[in-house]
């Protein structure tokens, strides 16, 4: 199974078709009573700004120079102003890296085992008919960034791919490539128009999900700095909105996805049981993402 960070309609589609009658599974409604700050690896977003100097990623020392350079570079990007300002501030201000992004999402950065650490940047939180989440999380990829831009970057327009994710989560699926664009303002390498909808039949329930996205791959310095993009156009059914911002850096030791996602689904009336499929699903898929990128070398 192959997946890429860049995959919102996939994700946004599985989290609202996965939390629903969690408490079928026991440990899903231990999740679901526990208290957000008490979920594991979770927290509020540190403080925009605050700290200086390096950041440590695994005990690593990593400098924050590409990250202050990737800051200036996605801020000249059209879609990154007007479609993901709320995720752009979290991660960079005037040019440069927010502690939030140089430290907390390095230093907590999955690495393949154990459980990956979100890091909440508003508690999870819901009304009667939505829950939204808005979190950071880093994962330390096991291939050079550039292999995973040019390797797994392109399956966020693989039908097939995209197919088999949502269907190895036991969800049938459509997937629909409606446009394609290369090349398109500065940056731009590739990116993709889709339409996603996946059911799940959990009991006598089918659940739909669908959604019309725009998901872009930007490469600002070859071999060391890209930036994944998505945001839902039209969130049709059961999705309200989901937005990623991720940048793909290399550094001395080691390359990573740092991902800002923000998350906005249907909840059936019950949003107490939202927060915590939110969070186990997202935790779940981090873990393929990382898969992808070892599948790749």
């Amino acid at each position: 199974m192959s997946m890429t960070i860049t995959n919102v309609a996939t994700l946004a589609a599985l989290i609202a078709t996965t939390w629903m009658f969690g408490c079928d599974n026991g440990a899903q409604q231990k999740e679901k009573t526990a208290p957000k700050a008490a979920l594991e690896g979770e927290g509020e977003g540190e403080a925009e700004g605050e700290g200086e100097g390096e950041a440590e990623g695994g005990g690593e020392t990593v400098s924050s120079d590409v990250l202050d350079e990737w800051c200036v570079k996605a801020d000249e990007v059209a879609a990154v102003g007007s479609k993901l300002s709320d995720l752009f501030e979290k991660m960079c201000d005037n040019g440069k890296a927010t502690t939030l992004m140089k430290s907390t999402m390095i230093s907590k950065a999955f690495t393949g085992s154990g459980s990956p650490k979100l890091t909440n940047i508003e508690p999870i939180s819901g009304d009667k008919t939505y829950s939204t989440a808005f979190f950071a999380v880093g994962i330390k990829i096991p291939i050079d960034i550039q292999k995973h831009f040019d390797k797994v970057g392109p399956k966020a327009g693989d039908e097939a791919a995209q197919i088999k994710l949502a269907e190895a989560q036991g969800a049938t699926a459509e997937f629909e490539v409606k446009d394609e664009y290369k090349k398109d303002g500065k940056y731009h390498v590739r990116g993709w128009k889709v339409r996603s909808k996946n059911t799940k039949k959990i009991a006598i329930v089918s659940i739909v999900t669908e959604s019309i996205s725009r998901s872009d791959q930007f490469l600002f310095e070859e071999g060391s700095s890209y930036m994944y993009t998505q945001y839902i156009i039209d969130g049709i059914e059961g999705v309200k909105d989901f937005s990623l911002l991720t940048a793909g850096i290399k550094t001395s030791k080691g390359s990573y996805l740092l991902t800002l996602a923000k998350i906005k689904v249907g909840n059936k009336g019950v949003p107490e049981l939202a927060e915590g499929q939110i969070t186990t699903t997202a935790k779940d898929l981090i873990k393929q993402m990382h898969k992808a990128a070892a599948d790749a070398k």
